[in-house]
């Protein structure tokens, strides 16, 4: 199929303030104003239901663990129960919401394996996908409880995993798809954008 170009303005929400509003969490110390409950409900009478579409992406899998429930800004709350309601939130206020599921992480830097010679150049650099999966599951399994009818779900392992092989790529026909063992570089970035911009174009 073909992909048709799109034009949309868009606002970027980085961290700390797109993850304050996904989860309520910062690794800022103290009270942090962007993860209070008044920013959050201020930023959802900014949204235009009939006009707008969130993207949320993110370490969910880091967010819903111990280290989340650590850096939460809320007393008394449970993590996942909080993610999951603010999904739930800005779903009904948004015309599409599309989650795009955490990318493959790495033990190690994918760039420096080669900068270090660890690895030889040209060499892919994988890891097993069914460890990975195992690894996501309870994050899945909270994501699959999202059932609205104007949720789409972009798999990341569909775009960085081989489930035949059962490998996951760092790297791919000297390719660097991460700057590191987490953030992706431009090739690695432009694998999730051009999905977006698929789903997006079907609207």
């Amino acid at each position: 199929y073909k992909r048709q170009a799109c034009e949309y303005e868009i606002i970027y929400l980085l961290n700390p303030e797109g993850r304050c509003l996904l989860a309520q969490q910062s690794d800022v110390i103290g009270d942090f104003k962007v993860c209070s409950e008044s920013h959050f409900q201020n930023f959802k009478e900014r949204i235009s239901k009939d006009n707008s579409s969130i993207i949320a992406i993110g370490r969910f899998d880091t967010w819903l663990g111990e280290k989340g429930q650590e850096q939460l800004k809320c007393k008394d709350c449970l993590n996942t129960e909080i993610f999951q309601d603010r999904l739930n939130q800005l779903i009904e206020v948004t015309n599409h919401f599309i989650i795009i599921e955490p990318v493959p992480t790495f033990s190690f830097s994918i760039s420096e394996s080669y900068l270090y010679k660890n690895t030889p150049w040209g060499e892919n650099i994988t890891r097993p996908y069914g460890e990975w999966k195992s690894y996501l599951n309870p994050t899945l399994v909270l994501l699959d409880k999202v059932q609205q009818s104007n949720v789409i779900r972009i798999q990341s392992e569909n775009l960085f995993c081989d489930k035949v092989e059962n490998l996951c790529f760092g790297s791919k026909d000297k390719i660097l798809l991460y700057t590191d063992s987490n953030h992706l570089t431009v090739e690695g970035t432009k694998l999730l954008i051009d999905e977006v911009v698929y789903y997006l174009n079907l609207k």
